[in-house]
């Protein structure tokens, strides 16, 4: 089926045998097809040659299919490549644009937050505006103890429905971003310096409904500090340092409410800086002092017992009261230091008055939450050895809300302190949660009524309706009772005939100097109740 081989000595073929040697075999391509030519030889004499010849097309077709499945193969290879590419790159740039999402946005309120409220403010203040706009920082109040007794869940559920009350309440007016933990700020642009009081008053009022958590029906409360831009200030570390100064105003006024920065509380900021940062050397330098409160038996106006008040003598500042310090004292730390230092001296002072044989009181102490979690019965014992007083002599006083922020470790340390037979009072009852839940629980022996459910009475019905209540319930539970904060005689009559046992306050003494505790206790020491 292949075309005859050319004839021996064709020009091609003599051309071939030329250059290989009249001998050798030799190759050549002739109308498609490839020659191959060899001598034949016999008793080493060439007799002839051997021609074979084939066709390259099966080989080009195969190479060329294989050319083909590989191009092809190839091919789908790249598509599917291509589409992996698409496909990763879709999630790349959706993953980015939710990173970049999360940089402006809270999780948990799905509110913006606090890098997007800086930018916000830059960006207001680069704005030339006659009116300039109004910022407000909100802080809930005891927002810690929703996440302690209720756990984070809650509390997270409540910051989320916290942020959608204010936002569909406020409007498009102002623009609410969850600046931190339990912080809110709302930027309203446009707004002039007069229209802060307003705000702070539209704010307090979308907290008038309870927020609905799961089973729980949560009653919000919060502090506010409202600032100017740019009146109160031209820049945002200045500005939000002015709204959270006027919150602690707030929050200092007896929370739930708002204040208005002004230029006397950026002068009681500065105060306040100093008292932080030169409190320390109070301790060093030995300018603390205790003063002591008698505490009465309304019954007979014996006197029972005192309360140890602290004291910072400033060498330039003159005397501090501890409504002015001990919160900077609580923010840095050094309440813990201050609280072992007032241990130690009002347990040496009740020591010294009973080798001078006076009358058997005995001294009440206050304590921090921050004492009680650092092993509050570690320093209380250290004090009553160190001293030699015996435990029996010594009361703790400590608020509710101090109790319930760590519940069951502050009962174990309570009722370790009991145990070693110091008595344990709850201070301010009435004002926090006044639980029965864990009202029952608490190892304490005294119950303090708060001075707010005394001062209007007997007039006062509601806070006569309080008093009368707590001092059944200790009746009922077994404990005592004072009063804090009695001034009238008709205060003290009506507590004495409502069962109340014991009290304290201006109409028996102000807080003073050991000395003058020292005779008031010698002989038979009784005040006019």
């Amino acid at each position: 089926r292949y075309p005859p081989a050319p004839a021996y000595g064709d020009d091609r073929e003599a051309l071939c045998l030329e250059s290989q040697g009249a001998s050798g075999a030799a190759s050549w391509e002739h109308k498609g097809l490839l020659y191959v030519s060899a001598p034949v030889t016999q008793a080493g004499r060439q007799v002839g040659r051997i021609v074979v010849g084939a066709s390259m097309r099966p080989l080009l077709g195969r190479v060329g299919m294989y050319i083909a499945v590989s191009g092809l193969t190839a091919g789908i290879a790249l598509l599917l490549a291509y589409v992996g590419v698409l496909r990763i790159r879709r999630d790349m740039d959706k993953t980015e644009l939710e990173l970049q999402r999360l940089v402006y946005v809270d999780p948990v309120s799905n509110l913006f937050n606090r890098r997007a409220a800086n930018n916000r403010i830059e960006a207001l203040q680069l704005v030339a505006s006659n009116q300039g706009f109004v910022l407000a920082l909100l802080d809930l109040d005891d927002f810690k103890m929703v996440n302690d007794t209720l756990g984070h869940l809650v509390g997270d559920e409540l910051l989320l429905q916290l942020g959608q009350r204010l936002s569909a309440g406020l409007g498009s007016d102002a623009t609410v971003y969850r600046y931190g933990g339990d912080e809110f700020l709302l930027i309203v642009p446009n707004a002039p310096a007069s229209a802060k009081s307003e705000w702070g008053i539209r704010i307090l009022e979308l907290f008038a409904e309870q927020l609905i958590v799961g089973p729980h029906q949560l009653t919000v409360r919060g502090s506010i500090g409202l600032a100017h831009s740019p009146e109160d200030a031209t820049d945002i570390p200045s500005l939000l340092r002015a709204a959270d100064t006027a919150m602690y105003k707030a929050k200092h006024g007896g929370k739930h409410a708002y204040a208005v920065f002004n230029s006397n509380m950026d002068l009681a900021l500065r105060r306040r800086l100093r008292l932080l940062a030169e409190l320390r050397g109070a301790i060093d330098h030995d300018e603390l002092s205790l003063e002591y409160q008698p505490i009465v038996s309304l019954a007979n106006g014996d006197v029972v017992g005192v309360e140890a008040l602290v004291r910072w003598h400033h060498p330039e500042l003159g005397t501090i009261g501890p409504v002015e310090f001990i919160p900077a004292a609580e923010e840095s730390g050094l309440i813990i230091d201050i609280g072992q230092w007032v241990l130690d001296a009002a347990c040496r002072q009740l020591c010294q008055w009973r080798e001078l044989n006076l009358r058997d009181v005995y001294v009440a102490v206050n304590v921090s939450a921050k004492q009680l979690g650092r092993g509050l019965s570690d320093q209380v014992l250290w004090a009553l050895k160190a001293s030699g007083l015996p435990a029996r002599a010594l009361q703790v006083e400590i608020t509710e809300y101090s109790i319930v922020e760590a519940l069951d470790t502050n009962v174990a340390e309570l009722a370790a302190l009991r145990a070693s037979g110091v008595k344990v009072a709850i201070d301010d009852f009435g004002t926090g949660l006044s639980s029965l839940g864990y009202l029952k629980r608490l190892p304490i022996d005294k119950l303090k009524i708060d001075r707010t459910f005394v001062k209007d009475l007997p007039g006062g019905e509601d806070d006569a309706a309080i008093a009368t209540m707590i001092i059944s319930l200790a009746q009922h539970l077994g404990l005592s009772v004072v009063a804090e904060g009695i001034e009238t005689q008709q205060q003290c009559d009506w507590l004495r005939n409502a069962g109340c046992e014991f009290g304290q306050g201006y109409l028996f003494s102000r807080p003073v100097s050991p000395q003058k505790i020292e005779r008031m206790l010698r002989g038979v020491p009784r005040l006019n109740c």
